[in-house]
């Protein structure tokens, strides 16, 4: 572990958690990808842009998974009031009669994942990657 680089370690570590919440979600017909958009649309609605921004994929990855979403009916696109050139993404009924399940299995697998670390711990861990995610979003192209 020592020789890897933190990209190699936080790549690692991203493709475990996707893996774990892939084998809880996948049971009722999402991917831990797709959960991502869920957690996203929690609170309302959000552009596709919007979306794709938050999860820092390319507007053509972001548009066929929402596609394939709505296809699914977990989420409903609907043309934005203020832009029209835009789409607005919100959770349909299914997915929010599902959602206290999403959410638990999340939460068992984040506690998992933390368990035997301090809260301290944690904490400075979470500025870390702050940080490191500021970082890269700022760095020049």
């Amino acid at each position: 572990m020592a020789n890897r680089t933190i990209g190699q370690r936080l790549g690692t570590i991203s493709r475990l958690f996707l893996k774990r919440i892939n084998e809880k979600v996948l049971t009722t017909g999402l991917t831990g990808s797709q959960l991502s958009v869920i957690r996203l649309l929690i609170n309302g609605s959000l552009t596709q842009r919007e979306i794709c921004q938050d999860l820092s994929i390319e507007a053509s990855t972001g548009s066929t998974m929402i596609h394939s979403m709505e296809n699914l009916g977990w989420v409903s696109r609907s043309v934005d009031e203020r832009d029209k050139r835009e789409k607005k993404v919100q959770l349909t009924e299914r997915s929010k009669q599902y959602l206290p399940v999403w959410l638990e299995m999340s939460k068992n697998l984040h506690h998992h994942a933390l368990d035997g670390i301090s809260i301290q711990d944690v904490e400075i861990f979470e500025r870390v990657l702050d940080k490191i995610t500021l970082n890269l979003k700022n760095e020049e192209k």
